[in-house]
């Protein structure tokens, strides 16, 4: 279980506003240790939030182009906190390959998003 779903499941809304995360309780308020559990793993349910969008995002734009199926996002060490993403045609070795030809060592993720209509 994730960070973010393991928050989820607790039953809380998780959004990224404005770069920072705001968790909203739907039934119950947060106690300590689910603050602490928030705090301890914000930079991994971040990460998740931004992926979720992207590939929502990427849904959103490619709904009339289903030859793309498939996008990749990635990192880079350049930009640890920052979630590119690749759209192409090409199996997941593939772009995996292309992207290390490309970025070599500084590589740091790698994380196929399929794309599902």
């Amino acid at each position: 279980m994730t960070a973010l779903s393991k928050i989820q499941s607790a039953g809380f809304v998780v959004a990224l506003v404005n770069g920072n995360l705001n968790v909203t309780p739907t039934k119950t308020k947060l106690t300590d240790t689910q603050r602490t559990f928030i705090k301890s793993h914000k930079s991994q349910i971040i990460k998740q939030l931004t992926a979720a969008q992207i590939q929502h995002d990427i849904r959103d734009r490619l709904e009339d182009r289903p030859e793309i199926s498939t996008s990749y996002c990635y990192q880079v060490i350049d930009k640890p906190d920052a979630v590119l993403t690749l759209i192409s045609r090409q199996s997941v070795a593939s772009a995996k390959q292309s992207l290390v030809q490309k970025f070599g060592d500084r590589l740091i993720g790698f994380y196929p998003m399929p794309i599902n209509y």
